[in-house]
């Protein structure tokens, strides 16, 4: 069971690392976003896909890894939330115990910062998105009134649109 431990251990630790990683792509693409940078911030998307999919990769692992943990200590893996396990390796005096703690604690605090981060540029992609549907509103809508002194359209203008646009 100590080698499992060691083995959770060591994929915990790089789920961290990657996870830090989107963390810091998340600030980047808020940047991205606000600046416009439209070309760099698909390079980057590709940079955050291949990340998920490595972190993908480790949560598979972990979980294979987590079941024959729970197998080993006569548990359902459902049953085996990281506090349990928590508790089993301070129950049974396992080494690395503030290890793991540290771990998914700061897996916790990492999971929950990327969940603030993708919120806030979910939220900055969709004032921009409105931007432009804005912007195209008013270019489509074809050119310049004339009104009377009555406020009254004056002239009977066909109205010529900009962009060309299907319904």
């Amino acid at each position: 069971m100590k080698v499992k431990l060691e083995e959770f251990l060591r994929i915990l630790t790089e789920q961290n690392r990657l996870v830090q990683g989107l963390v810091e792509l998340a600030g980047e693409k808020r940047r991205l976003v606000i600046l416009g940078q439209v070309r760099a911030l698909d390079e980057l998307l590709k940079k955050e896909g291949r990340l998920v999919l490595a972190l993908e990769r480790l949560e598979d692992e972990r979980y294979r890894l987590q079941g024959e943990l729970a197998g080993q200590m006569g548990m359902d893996v459902a049953d085996l939330a990281a506090s349990t396990l928590l508790a089993v390796v301070r129950e049974r005096g396992f080494p690395g115990e503030d290890v793991l703690q540290e771990q998914l604690e700061t897996l916790q605090a990492g999971l929950n910062s990327l969940k603030v981060l993708n919120r806030e540029n979910e939220d900055l992609i969709n004032q921009s998105l409105s931007f432009i549907r804005c912007l195209e509103d008013a270019i489509t809508r074809g050119g310049s009134f004339t009104y009377s002194d009555k406020g009254a359209l004056v002239g009977n203008r066909r109205k010529i649109s900009l962009l060309d646009q299907k319904v």
